[in-house]
Formats: structure tokens, sequence, C-alpha cells
């Protein structure tokens, strides 16, 4: 096998792919050397450090490795005779050898049966055979070309790893950048604090850290950033990367880093950004009216309502100045229990020019039954808390299902307000009282009208099987429930990521008519099975065997075991 050279296309070993993937920005195992040194140690475009020799495989010539890669300089239909030069055009082809068989070279010879003959098995081979022959070897990996905002959120993202060793715990990486983008923001609308952002610039040492953290401070938060050398640089870093034109972009991006990342997903239940923008237009808010989030987490639900509401309005050009101050400031409101991530959802909405109000708090113990318009939620999965009643007037110690019975309780009485909610599927089939009088609730006073089941992967940091539910304040609606089937497809999860991937369910949402992948249930026929819709695939039975009080055990066991290894993961970051 020929030596590796400059601008060979190789591929990791398994092992070291798998642990760098967290890393990257996109998932093929395809990378260029730019550099190969006497030690064995191997440079390759877009990793930063370099990798032993041992870490780096040959690519093979074959569909299965070589699909994300293209011949550039030589195209289908182009005649090259010996000593011609190689036309240079921007073609995609999935496979390149494919190329090669239409490009003639002299006596009805190919390139393709040319280099076949040299019985090359890797990729590189053939690069070195193509520079010699043609003094080129301009294979391409196809690789998304990245936008200057994911550029610089990939670079807020890479403080990370520095952020940690300093003593940041990764749960807690995303608040004090979130923080940290504040004070930048700020520098954009105030002069004062454009001055106090400019010093921590020219700081060093300890005089920095002081600094910071009385700037920290006048915001009404803590840091632990005590590290003056990461600090500065996360400071020059920031400067470079969050300008005013970009700022609400890089955020949204780190958001989404933050939520497919396994400790980002222990901290805040992302929800997919696509998921969000599909449950607004469904629900179709309109300008004047009040809409609630109960469990806001990073308030995506109340930035997805308000960038509908400015599309549809013309960013709420024909709003007078009292309408649009009461869209601004009181129609989007949320409440968060974790301090830390409300802080964060606090910084979302200011960056996107939202001035709602997030509160810290319980939802459950400061209820105020609030009549909504609307309310869009993803309730937190199952917690029962240790003893005492809830105070939803029951006694009932779930709050997956006292926030259901909350949301019923809140919605405006009004014809026309509405909900939507996001619950794991076992929600609809789950026996125990609390889940069945929550349901009973949502079919009856509140008329859950829709459910969506979710495809797999859109959720990048879970295995749950999710469900949407539409309902909206109408005793009994036309007393048919239509249920609609995602789960079955064959999607990628960067094809689920665009709201395209929903445009049938959208067209059956408005239509309320069956198909291949729907039905229509009687809302009699679900009183008969005492309120529970099961499904007939193979997971669906299989979730309702488990509802025994042995698979219970096993459940609660394997969430102890989930809950031992976070505390140990943290107890190390937090004693080095």
């Amino acid at each position: 096998m020929v030596d590796y050279q400059w601008n060979d296309i190789v591929r990791l070993t398994d092992a070291k792919f798998e642990e760098l993937k967290g890393k990257l920005w996109f998932s093929d195992n395809a990378f260029v050397i730019t550099g190969v040194d006497q030690e064995g140690k191997v440079l390759l475009k877009e990793l930063d450090a370099p990798v032993t020799l041992s870490d780096v495989q040959p690519m093979p010539i074959s569909k299965k490795y070589a699909s994300n890669i293209y011949y550039d300089p030589v195209i289908a239909a182009s005649v090259v005779r010996p000593g011609d030069e190689i036309p240079v055009y921007n073609r995609d082809y999935t496979y390149f050898l494919d190329a090669f068989e239409r490009v003639l070279i002299g006596d009805g010879s190919t390139l393709r049966i040319q280099a076949e003959k040299q019985g090359f098995k890797y990729i590189h081979e053939l690069q070195h055979w193509l520079r010699e022959k043609y003094g080129t070897d301009d294979l391409r990996i196809r690789h998304r070309l990245i936008t200057v905002v994911e550029d610089q959120s990939r670079k807020l993202w890479g403080l990370r790893d520095s952020l940690v060793e300093a003593g940041v715990s990764t749960y807690q990486f995303l608040y004090e950048m979130a923080n940290m983008l504040y004070l930048r923001w700020m520098t954009f609308y105030d002069e004062k604090a454009s001055k106090t952002w400019k010093s921590l610039e020219e700081e060093t040492g300890d005089e920095l850290i002081a600094q910071y953290q009385k700037a920290i401070q006048k915001i009404g938060q803590q840091t632990r950033i005590y590290s003056a050398t990461v600090l500065s640089e996360a400071i020059r870093v920031v400067s470079q990367c969050a300008k005013d034109e970009n700022i609400t972009q890089v955020f949204d991006l780190l958001l989404q880093e933050n939520g497919m990342t396994k400790e980002g997903g222990a901290v805040q239940n992302y929800t997919p950004p696509v998921l969000a923008q599909l449950l607004v237009e469904l629900l179709q808010p309109e300008t004047g009216e009040r809409w609630h989030d109960p469990a806001s987490g990073y308030a995506g639900f109340l930035v997805a309502i308000d960038n509908y509401l400015r599309g549809k309005s013309d960013n709420y050009h024909g709003l007078n100045e009292g309408e649009k101050l009461f869209q601004l400031t009181e129609a989007l409101t949320g409440m968060e229990i974790q301090k830390e991530v409300a802080r964060i959802g606090f910084c979302n909405t200011r960056f996107h020019g939202l001035r709602s109000e997030v509160k810290v708090g319980d939802s459950l113990t400061t209820i105020d039954y609030k009549q909504y318009d609307g309310i869009i939620c993803e309730p937190p999965l199952p917690v029962y808390t240790l003893a005492g009643k809830s105070r939803m007037g029951n006694t009932t110690r779930n709050r997956q299902t006292d926030f259901v019975e909350l949301i019923a309780n809140s919605l405006s009485l009004q014809p026309g307000s509405r909900a939507a909610l996001l619950l794991p599927e076992n929600f609809l089939y789950k026996t125990s009282s609390d889940y069945r009088r929550a349901r009973k609730r949502l079919f009856e006073e509140c008329y859950l009208h829709t459910i969506l089941r979710l495809p797999q992967g859109i959720y990048t940091n879970s295995t749950i099987p999710m469900c949407a539910l539409f309902i909206r304040r109408q005793r009994g609606g036309d007393g048919k429930v239509l249920v609609y089937d995602m789960k079955k497809g064959k999607q990628k999860p960067e094809q689920l990521w665009d709201i395209s991937a929903f445009k049938d369910f959208n067209r059956t949402y408005h239509s309320r008519t069956a198909d291949k992948r729907s039905k229509l249930i009687a809302l009699d026929a679900i009183r008969s099975e005492d309120y529970r819709i099961t499904f007939n695939d193979d997971r669906g039975q299989l979730e309702m065997q488990m509802e025994t009080p042995m698979q219970y055990l096993d459940e609660a066991n394997k969430v102890v075991r989930e809950i031992r290894s976070l505390l140990a993961r943290i107890e190390k970051e937090i004693n080095g």
C-alpha cells in the first residue's frame, strides 16, 4: 500500500471516529490529510489536534465508503485525449468512478478502465496515480458547506472544553455563555455597558476576574469562571464572533448544539426547533392573545410564537404603540423551575427582541389559573414527589399528569382557546388512576382532537417514543379523534429538521380525513376503553406488556443507576 501524502483522503478507525464524533459538525467518516510528520502524527482538516498514524485507515474504493466523495475535474461526457487538459467543472457525483466511465482516453478506452487496470484498493492510491499521470488529485469530500454564522457558533462551542477544565461543569456551560453573550448584547444598546465590555477586553489577571464578577453580579447572576487565562480567551472569542447582526442566530445554534449533547439533554429536555415551529403554525396564534408555557425551559416556544406573529404582521407593523408594547411584554409568558435554565430562557427572549416575563418557580406550587388563549408546553418527564398532596386538589403525585391538569385548568373557557403538548407516548395508555383522570379531562372537557405520533430520531438525545397532542376548548367537538402516525417513517434525523417533513401531516390535520398514515377514532370508542389509546406496532405492544409492578421496579432501578452515574460525573467535575 502506498504511503500517505498531503491531500490524501482517508478515514479514522471506527473507535477513534466514535470518540471524536461529538466534536464534529458533520457525520461522514472522511478526512483530508493536511500534514504527516516523521513521528507518525497526522494532521487532518477539520480536526484541531493531530491523531496517530494508527488512528488513520485508508479509504476503500467502494460505494459503501466512497459514496460521500466526488471527483471534480473529470466530468460526464468529457472527452480527454492523451496530452489534453482535463476540463474543470463543479459537478456532484455520488460515486466518482461513474464519471470515469464516460471520459475517453484514446482508442475508445476510458479513464475508469485505465484506473481499474492499476488494481487500486484505496482512494489515496488512486489519488497518487492521478497526480503523476494528470497533475491533479482534486477529489472532494462531500461535506455541507457551513455558513459564517455556523462557523462563529462552532468557535463559541469550542470554548466548552477549556471552561470545563477551568472548573465550569458541562451542565453550567450554556448558562455561563448566556450571561457572557448577554453582557456582549447590552453593548449594542448601552454606552455604559459598552465601556464595561471594553475594559474586560483590556484587563488581565486577577483584575479581569474581579471586574467580570462585578459585571455578572450587576445583572443578578453568578459565575464559576476563576481562570483569568480562560476568561480572557472566552471574552476574545465572544467579541470576535458575537455581533449585533448575528448574536440571535449564534445563540440559537449554541442551544441546538447543547441540546444534542448527553450532558445538555440531562439538564434540559431540549425541544427540537422544528417541533416548536410545527406546533405554533398549527395552533395559529394571533396578536392580542395571551400565550403561556408553564415549563418554559429555554423559552423556545415563546420565541417560536413571536417569530410566527412577526411574520404574519410584518414585524407588528400594523399595531399601535400600546398593542405592540403588550405583544412584546405581556402577551407571551413562561415559568421554569430550574433557575439557571430560566436564565438561559430569559437571555433567549431578549436576543430575539422579546421582553416577555420568564419567571423562576414551580408552576405546580404557584398556581394562579390565569385564563390563557393558548398554551404550548413539553411537561417534564414523570417525577413522583416523596410525600404530601398535590396543589391540584387531588392526591396524585405525578408531576407530568399534574402539568396536564394545570394546563386544562389554565386554558381559557372561551371557545377558540387551544393548546399543544409534547408527551411520552405511554401517557395515552398507562392504566393508573392519575393518567386515566388526566386523559379524561383532555378528551371530555378540552377536546383532545388530534394525536401525532412523532417520528423516531427527531429527539437527538432521547429514544423515548413521543407524541404531540392538540387540544381546543370545544366540549366533545365532532366526536372523533384523529391519530396520525409518523413513527414508522424511514426519515433520517437531518430530514426531520425541516418543517417540510410534516407537510402531509399538516394537510391531514386541517382536512381531518383518514389516509394510509392516519385514522379517525370515535370518542365513544375511546370512552369504552377507559380513555386509553393503544397501538398495534411491536413497540407499542411491548410497552403495554411492561405495565407490571416488576417492570415498574426495573424502570425505577434504571433511573436510579442513571442518577448515580450523573452524580458521579458531577462530583468528578467539581473535585477535578
